[in-house]
């Protein structure tokens, strides 16, 4: 389900809580996840998204298990092919 301008903390490394504008969240296998971007670009000019899984208390946990990021990663690639359309 695509989200208007809304925005989640999430804590970085150090634990810091870092503000990110949400993209968009969904379920699979009875949890759910978010993706989110702060906007910001890699080497090759791409804004950076990251995705994570909804836990207790609305808190945000990052993407820990290669078949998550994989779903994460699946529904991004969707996602740009509906904007592209």
């Amino acid at each position: 389900m695509m989200q208007g301008n809304e925005t989640v903390i999430v804590p970085d490394k150090n634990g810091v809580n870092r503000e990110y504008a949400k993209l968009a969240t969904f379920d699979y296998n009875n949890r759910k996840f978010i993706i989110y971007t702060d906007y910001s670009k890699d080497e090759a000019d791409n804004i950076m998204v990251y995705g994570g899984i909804y836990v207790k208390d609305n808190k945000i946990e990052a993407i820990t298990e290669k078949e998550d990021a994989k779903v994460v990663f699946d529904f991004i690639k969707f996602l740009e092919k509906k904007l592209k359309k």
